[in-house]
């Protein structure tokens, strides 16, 4: 976001939906934000505008759920008159298993591709695949 500021306003909205199909349960994310302020080392002040949205599905049986998400963002950021852009897309594929009432062990694969143009970023482009696998209890 932007670096150290004295004041500025921040917006942020976002909107999302999901239905319950039965074998299925689709949902969409949508969320938009925008931030001004004047850096502390500049007098014009900077603008950072993020654009993002998520579209998934998850498929519960019993107690394993799977599931399946794609996504991407766009930020485009000023400060100081320098500008750039960043994008990001991705994909997880996964599965919850629950324990117990509270507790839920989970295993996903991804992969994201993010793109940056800001000054001075050579090579700006970076793609990762990932690997998560843990246990979740919630108190």
């Amino acid at each position: 976001m932007l670096p150290t500021t004295t004041g500025g306003e921040a917006k942020e909205w976002a909107f999302a939906v999901s239905y319950d199909l039965g074998i299925a349960k689709p949902y969409f994310i949508y969320q938009n934000g925008q931030a001004k302020a004047i850096a502390a080392n500049a007098t014009v002040p900077g603008t950072n505008k993020t654009t993002s949205y998520l579209l998934g599905a998850t498929f519960p049986m019993g107690a394993l759920t799977p599931y399946v998400e794609v996504g991407n963002s766009k930020n485009r950021e000023n400060v100081a008159n320098t500008a750039s852009r960043a994008k990001a897309s991705g994909y997880q594929i996964g599965a919850l298993y629950s324990l117990s009432k509270r507790t839920t062990a989970y295993a996903a694969l991804g992969n994201s591709k993010t793109t940056d143009t800001s000054v001075g970023n050579v090579g700006g482009f970076r793609k990762t695949n990932d690997f998560n696998l843990g246990i979740r209890h919630d108190f």
